[in-house]
């Protein structure tokens, strides 16, 4: 089902802002990513963390998760900081968009060490590893936990 909240690293507030491109899914919470011509409309919307939310539905296991956020990445896994810490580790499927972490006050760097501190490690899609310094444009990078026994399901 369709929950018409945000995902990021704390409950709250944000401003996101919708494209009027072909592409739908070209939409973001992070300010100024995003130029001022190209955005339909911005609506306020709720945030919340994604640990919390899973708690709340019952969610128990979690095997995978797809994020395509368009920038905020990093702060949607904050947000699941719970999970990641679990003993039934998801493998983490990202979009990754380097160009909006300078607007967040954020580095690259600083998500794949995020990841790292829960045991995760990069790989590009066709499961060569790979290094922060190496994302200089969006990118689809799989986080998996450093210890196949601890994937989810496992």
């Amino acid at each position: 089902h369709t929950v018409n909240d945000a995902l990021g690293s704390s409950e709250g507030t944000a401003q996101i802002q919708v494209t009027h491109d072909r592409n739908i899914g070209w939409n973001t919470l992070v300010p100024g990513f995003m130029a001022p011509d190209a955005a339909r409309a911005t609506h306020q919307v709720r945030v919340r963390r994604l640990d919390e939310y899973l708690a709340a539905a019952g969610v128990k296991r979690v095997a995978l998760v797809k994020l395509d956020a368009e920038g905020y990445e990093l702060l949607v896994l904050e947000g699941l900081r719970t999970v990641l810490a679990g003993n039934a580790q998801p493998v983490i499927l990202c979009e990754v968009a380097p160009q909006a972490y300078p607007l967040l006050g954020r580095t690259v760097d600083e998500l794949f060490t995020f990841m790292a501190a829960f045991g995760y490690r990069a790989a590009r899609v066709d499961g060569h590893p790979i290094g922060s310094g190496e994302i200089h444009a969006t990118s689809n990078i799989v986080f998996r936990p450093d210890t196949p026994g601890r994937l989810a399901g496992r």
